[in-house]
C-alpha cells in the first residue's frame, strides 16, 4: 500500500506505517487492547487501511496454521 493510500486525517506517514505494520499482529490476536483499539479507530475512517487488514484477517488461518504446524 502506498502512503497516499491511506488518507486520514492529522496522520503522518510514520502512524500511517505503524497502523499498516500491526495488522498482522491484530489479525493473530497479539495486540494489547490499546494498540488494538487505535487500529480499530483508525480502520473505521481508512478503507485503505481497512482493507489491509481484511487482507490480514482473510490469511490469518493459514499463518496461524503454519506455526503451528513448526
Amino acid at each position: 500500500m502506498t502512503r497516499e493510500a491511506c488518507i486520514f486525517i492529522n496522520m503522518t506517514d510514520s502512524d500511517r506505517d505503524h497502523i499498516i505494520s500491526l495488522t498482522a499482529d491484530y489479525a493473530l490476536g497479539l495486540l494489547a487492547d490499546g494498540e488494538r483499539r487505535r487500529v480499530d479507530a483508525h480502520v473505521r475512517q481508512c478503507a485503505a487501511c481497512r482493507a489491509a487488514l481484511r487482507r490480514e484477517m482473510s490469511i490469518e488461518p493459514l499463518a496461524r496454521g503454519a506455526i503451528l504446524q513448526a
